[in-house]
């Protein structure tokens, strides 16, 4: 890259974290060395998607670019429920009659998703409780590794969701794309005490329900929670299965 840019659009891949995703890029364009750069907002390991990322006098308005309305792309799997709200936790909720449920999701038209999934608009948001929130001046993920689990709601609204697809995955497919993602998490993310508990858990010889969404936040919604409330309001247990960041205000990916 020839020219320098005040604003750079970086595709980050699952495993990463932001930060990793910021020095693979500077790794790639060494004309950035030594010029302040900062993204306007996080991604956690298990997304992907859109990081805006700020360079040079441009990092002075970071806050500016936080409150900028989110695109994401989210698969929500029905069975399983993480201390984190995606897969990179350890499973503590399982479904104990996953095959009525599947039968129960089966039969849902997306209608029914669609009258759930707008509930969710009028619940207040919530920070995880693995997430870098501070809160008297630990982020709340150290909290929750020490036992003590902080509820912190947020300001951010969810404006818009739209249900686009259902589907199943099976046994084998879920436990190969679990393994094949958390293998791509470098640095202490409790990867062997979740992938143990994740392959005690999956149960042999069952489908489980996948449903695909399309949501659009304001700065700061956590599509983890979403996921884990969407379940709630259907009864039962849900994850975060995947997210893509789509849009970060004006900025879409290529």
């Amino acid at each position: 890259m020839n020219q320098i840019q005040s604003k750079i659009l970086l595709y980050k891949e699952i495993g990463e974290t932001p930060l990793e995703c910021l020095n693979r890029f500077k790794a790639e364009n060494p004309a950035y060395e030594g010029l302040p750069l900062t993204y306007a907002g996080r991604l956690d390991p298990m997304a992907e998607g859109l990081l805006l990322v700020l360079a040079g006098e441009e990092c002075k308005l970071k806050t500016d670019y936080l409150y900028l309305s989110k695109e994401y792309e989210v698969e929500v799997l029905f069975g399983f429920e993480t201390d984190t709200g995606d897969v990179l936790g350890k499973v503590k909720i399982v479904s104990k009659n996953s095959q009525e449920q599947g039968v129960l999701l089966r039969g849902l038209a997306p209608e029914s998703f669609l009258s759930a999934i707008k509930q969710l608009k009028t619940l207040p948001q919530k920070y995880p409780a693995y997430s870098s929130k501070t809160f008297e001046g630990k982020p709340l993920w150290q909290w929750a590794r020490e036992g003590e689990e902080k509820e912190i709601e947020s300001n951010a609204k969810i404006t818009e969701i739209e249900f686009l697809s259902q589907r199943e995955i099976s046994r084998e497919e879920l436990q190969k794309n679990i393994q094949d993602r958390i293998a791509k998490v470098t640095g202490d993310f409790r990867q062997k005490e979740i992938l143990d508990l994740w392959n005690e858990k999956i149960k042999a010889e069952e489908n489980y329900q996948v449903i695909s969404i399309k949501v659009l936040s304001t700065g700061g919604a956590y599509m983890r929670v979403l996921a884990q409330e969407l379940g709630k309001i259907l009864g039962v247990p849900s994850l975060a299965f995947s997210i893509k960041r789509t849009k970060v205000g004006e900025y879409t990916i290529c």
